[in-house]
């Protein structure tokens, strides 16, 4: 495989990175939406099985063993937001 110049590759991250900051909107959005819900219901905010749950299906996602502790320490951050934004309700 012949690589491309590294401005070809930096513009392939930048357009990936713009895809995942929409999903994050997307998914903060719906944070919110579930704050809101949790709140009404009396639900805690944390739900140590759901964060459990979650992990283990991005473990079983996760095909590219180099970045197997790092994809979940990012999800532990996202859920670390999600509650902060949850709380917010």
């Amino acid at each position: 495989m012949k690589l491309k110049s590294i401005k070809h590759y930096r513009r392939r991250i930048n357009g990936i990175d713009r895809r995942i900051m929409k999903m994050f909107m997307k998914r903060y959005k719906t944070v919110d939406l579930i704050g809101k819900l949790k709140k009404k219901e009396g639900m805690a905010v944390i739900d140590n099985k759901r964060e459990y749950d979650i992990l283990q299906k991005i473990e079983n996602l996760n095909t590219a063993s180099k970045i197997k502790n790092c994809i979940a320490s990012i999800y532990k951050t996202v859920f670390s937001t999600s509650y902060l934004i949850e709380k917010e309700e």
